[in-house]
């Protein structure tokens, strides 16, 4: 995350400790990680365009709850998913 951004995250849910701005800006990254890990297996298994399909009605779900919610560890969570859903 940008430092800009981070500003702007705080005055959004108010007074965030340096561990949950370092969760919020590293939740993508490690959803990253882990979907590349899975997208190998994911894609022997199954049809790539099911694959798809579903990583990205998966990411257009976790990314609205990531816009609409104010509450800090149901935001985390949604990042970590979009992640994965970005790697796959």
């Amino acid at each position: 995350m940008l430092a800009n951004s981070t500003i702007d995250i705080e005055k959004y849910f108010g007074n965030l400790t340096n561990t949950e701005v370092g969760l919020m800006s590293v939740g993508n990254i490690v959803g990253n990680v882990f979907g590349t890990m899975l997208s190998a297996p994911l894609y022997t298994h199954l049809e790539p365009k099911t694959v798809l399909t579903v990583a990205l009605i998966i990411q257009g779900l976790t990314q609205s709850v990531f816009s609409f919610s104010d509450i800090f560890w149901v935001v985390f969570p949604s990042r970590f998913i979009v992640g994965i859903c970005q790697a796959i």
